[in-house]
């Protein structure tokens, strides 16, 4: 499981369609594309499916090519190799002047890889840098992994870091772009273990 708030700057990719669900309640939905900078290299553009309950009356001179300021719940799917991106929206500021941004917080569950997670220093102090999965099963014999990389920059190591170990983090939000691919990082606030055995997920 992976969850994100955050606040989203992106740009109007795909017009404002109005929509009912089964219940028969109304929402609208659009696409925005957000530019993910690297440190290095060439930037990473991602799409965004927006959706939002209730009906809209959209403000003058709003459309494809304007930027928008969103507050909302950003959820991921995999589907092949490409991940999906899907914000469901709390808050939309058309036609904003900042640049584009994701920023907020995220809340993960998952299990380690099976790489060692050796200690590093620094002047501040020791950390740790280690990546982990969260898993989406598909079907009856399909699985599809969403991969998240941690810095935890804890005083103190829990003993239960490993490899192979099930963890519940929250942390700050972070995207990064590396050979061209983006990354979902993450700086620690808060680890524990997951007994995986415990629930269904």
């Amino acid at each position: 499981m992976i969850k994100c708030n955050v606040t989203i700057v992106g740009t109007i990719s795909r017009d404002v369609e109005s929509r009912t669900d089964k219940e028969g309640r109304s929402y609208f939905t659009f696409g925005i594309q957000n530019v993910i900078k690297a440190k290095s290299g060439i930037n990473k553009t991602i799409d965004i499916s927006v959706s939002k309950d209730g009906q809209t009356d959209l403000p003058p001179n709003t459309g494809i090519g304007k930027k928008v300021k969103i507050e909302g719940i950003l959820t991921f799917r995999k589907r092949d190799e490409s991940i999906y991106y899907n914000l469901s929206a709390k808050n939309i500021e058309f036609d904003t002047q900042d640049d584009d941004s994701i920023s907020g917080s995220i809340t993960f569950r998952g299990t380690t890889g099976s790489k060692d997670i050796p200690e590093k220093e620094s002047k501040k102090g020791n950390y740790r840098i280690f990546d982990a999965y969260s898993s989406e099963k598909i079907n009856e014999n399909d699985y599809k992994y969403i991969w998240v990389h941690f810095v935890d920059f804890s005083p103190e190591r829990v003993s239960f870091l490993q490899p192979k170990v099930g963890i519940d983090v929250e942390g700050e939000l972070e995207f990064t772009v590396y050979n061209g691919k983006e990354n979902i990082c993450c700086q620690v606030r808060s680890i524990t273990q997951w007994n995986k055995q415990s629930t269904n997920e």
